[in-house]
């Protein structure tokens, strides 16, 4: 026997009774799930919202707000209408307060896509921790997941 057998028989041979019966049923399972094969894991059929998917409008307004940093007011300023123009396509209105310093997205009574409320959210925040415009609106059109240069950690 080798070095790995003896170590493996010298714990079975410490176990109990129950442990052992735990393992042979571990053991079974992880065969039974081999032979199904792989789990399907996309069962649900995934239909993109259209301006036509809504019969009325949305019942509540929602609203979200960020804070950004002083440094990037002057890009926000020069950028902020486009990201109003971008916005203003699906429905969903923003406002950029220089003086507080934050920028605030909400739902209009045109917003069609139910969860674009929540990009536009995350496309302000992206827009306040420095990335840029470009990749923020990739973002919102195509829904990427953004990875920092840094840390290659989700923004």
């Amino acid at each position: 026997k080798s070095s790995s057998q003896e170590r493996r028989s010298a714990v079975l041979g410490k176990m109990s009774n129950k442990q052992e019966q735990m393992v042979v049923q571990v053991k079974e399972l992880k065969k039974k799930l081999e032979e199904k094969g792989p789990v399907d894991t996309n069962r649900w059929p995934y239909t993109p919202w259209s301006q036509d998917s809504m019969d009325a409008s949305l019942s509540q307004e929602s609203t979200f707000s960020t804070l950004f940093p002083k440094y990037r007011e002057t890009y926000l300023r020069d950028i902020w209408p486009l990201v109003t123009q971008t916005l203003a396509a699906h429905g969903v209105a923003c406002v950029l307060d220089l003086i507080e310093g934050s920028m605030t997205v909400r739902t209009t009574r045109k917003t069609w896509d139910p969860y674009l409320i929540f990009k536009a959210r995350d496309m302000i925040k992206l827009l306040a921790r420095s990335v840029p415009f470009a990749q923020v609106v990739d973002f919102l059109l195509k829904n990427f997941v953004l990875l920092s240069p840094k840390t290659h950690k989700i923004v």
